[in-house]
């Protein structure tokens, strides 16, 4: 999570190896764009305070 700037709401983190990416000739791929971020998570966990935080994530991270 040192990689990462901090994320008030963060409750983990995915390693992943990706192996192998075909390639595409782009004919039917379909164009994406990035349209926003979405900052629901952190002005939640901001408000809740490092203790709360901490109870939430033992409860729902538990299993």
């Amino acid at each position: 999570m040192t990689l990462f700037a901090p994320l008030p709401g963060a409750r983990q983190v995915f390693v992943l190896d990706v192996d192998p990416v075909p390639t595409s000739c782009r004919m039917a791929v379909p164009l994406m764009e990035f349209v926003q971020g979405r900052e629901g998570l952190n002005t939640w966990a901001s408000g809740e305070g490092a203790d709360r935080l901490r109870e939430y994530r033992g409860r729902k991270n538990a299993v």
